[in-house]
């Protein structure tokens, strides 16, 4: 059973290890699309949210090697540095669940509106034929002149605006989202409990090699003792034949 954990734990730590490095080639992706770029560059803190992104990619990459190396190697170091990891990361999915319970998405697609205005009307069109709306609020912002990404058929725009689209976007995929979190958990703590048994082995393992040391090192071993035996009658005869030879 033991052999069985240790195989799903490597398997889900190259998934970690790959997760990882797609999240860090994603974030330099969003950072350097040209589209995606001008959107981002609006947010506030753009580059703490950035670098963040590499870093949480990082830690990923390094936990799956972490997980990797130390159930291979059974390594109590590695595995313990994953243990410490892996417990972070559940307190703060546990607060991002929090926050967005408390938040919402309506502030954050709030918090769009700054941003809208100072993008360009290419990005506009872009989110607009991606969300199916027309304009932020409603398709009036254009004044009746609409690009075809605003238009519901050959005349008529969308009547839903980005705002109320992205908000729409978010609601439909809550549920989704919190069952992605509850799995990715459950395989969180899963990873830690045979964490928890591998570091148990790896002591085991450090116990009885321990032991063997110390009994070898007291007892014998058989060709020793019967060198010792050969050596002894060896000696007795010795005795015997230097007793006659003095009679």
């Amino acid at each position: 059973m033991d052999t069985c954990f240790k195989y799903f734990f490597v398997v889900f730590n190259v998934l970690f290890a790959v997760i990882g490095a797609i999240s860090v080639a994603f974030a330099f992706w969003v950072r350097y699309v040209p589209v995606i770029q001008e959107v981002v560059d609006k947010v506030a803190y753009t580059d703490f949210l950035f670098y963040g992104g590499l870093i949480l990619g990082g830690v990923l990459l390094f936990v799956g090697l972490c997980g990797m190396f130390g159930a291979c190697y059974k390594n109590k170091c590695l595995l313990g540095t994953y243990i410490a990891i892996m417990v972070i990361f559940i307190g703060a999915e546990i607060a991002l669940i929090i926050y967005t319970a408390v938040v919402g998405a309506n502030q954050f697609v709030a918090s769009l509106e700054v941003v809208w205005v100072e993008l360009t009307n290419a990005t506009k069109f872009a989110t607009q034929s991606r969300f199916d709306c027309c304009g932020y609020q409603n398709p009036s912002e254009w004044n009746g002149v609409y690009d075809e990404s605003c238009l519901a058929n050959s005349t008529e725009p969308w009547d839903v605006g980005c705002s109320q689209a992205l908000l729409n976007y978010f609601r439909d995929n809550a549920i989704v989202m919190a069952i992605v979190l509850g799995v990715v958990l459950l395989i969180e703590l899963f990873q830690i409990i045979v964490t928890g048994i591998l570091i148990r082995d790896a002591v085991n393992v450090e116990r009885s090699e321990r032991s063997d040391f110390i009994r070898r090192k007291k007892v014998p071993s058989d060709d020793v003792t019967i060198e010792r035996e050969r050596n002894q009658n060896t000696n007795q005869a010795y005795d015997d034949e230097s007793y006659f030879d003095d009679t």
